[in-house]
């Protein structure tokens, strides 16, 4: 799955990297988060925060290279590698709420970000944002954001749901990001709510 968006006129790169490097802003701009939290880096794997290799191995990361060059590595506890999150989330239903505990890793790259959602039953969301010229020559900045989903052939139709459902939200809240710190006018939007989810299923985070 695909979604691009062209951003404010005058937007620089900086500012674009800044807001997705910026995972505090990314991950609440999930509709549905309740609280997230940085977790420690996997013991297993010593070495891991800080020396690239390593954290490719330890976390399985697919090849990034048309993402440019991997940013972070001075310290396990500020910037590591790979930086891990546990979020909690609090989705409707027509029957009640679910609470839907997800492991996240955000991976900062020269490019853009890249992260990882492993959720309940097994549902993985790989996504790549990355900061791109605009393909009309304009000198204008696209954000492209592209979706990898894992599941059980069950889930599918309920993932991408959830997903579509919000589809454009947090490009919404980055743009009015952008365009607050140009001084533009106007509240900061609201994420697209997304539609209900049926009883027992699973959390399609937006983030990702």
């Amino acid at each position: 799955m695909q979604n691009t968006s062209t951003l404010p006129e005058g937007t620089t790169r900086e500012q674009l990297l800044a807001a997705l490097h910026d995972h505090d802003f990314m991950i609440k701009c999930d509709p549905h988060h309740v609280k997230h939290s940085r977790v420690e880096q996997p013991a297993k794997f010593p070495g891991a925060a800080t020396d690239l290799a390593i954290a490719q191995k330890a976390f399985d990361l697919p090849d990034l290279s048309h993402m440019g060059k991997y940013l972070g590595g001075s310290s396990a506890e500020a910037d590591p590698y790979v930086n891990v999150y546990e979020l909690t989330d609090e989705m409707p239903n027509p029957v009640f709420s679910s609470t839907i505990n997800s492991r996240l890793e955000y991976v900062n790259l020269e490019k853009g970000l890249w992260t990882r959602v492993n959720s309940p039953m097994g549902v993985v969301l790989e996504t790549a944002w990355i900061v791109v010229d605009a393909a009309d020559g304009s000198g204008a900045l696209e954000l492209h954001q592209d979706i990898v989903i894992s599941c059980s052939r069950m889930l599918v139709g309920i993932v991408k749901g959830n997903i579509e459902a919000n589809r454009g939200g947090i490009h919404k809240l980055i743009r009015a990001r952008i365009e607050k710190e140009m001084g533009g006018p106007g509240p900061t939007p609201v994420v697209d709510v997304p539609a209900p989810t049926p009883a027992g299923g699973v959390t399609a985070e937006a983030l990702a």
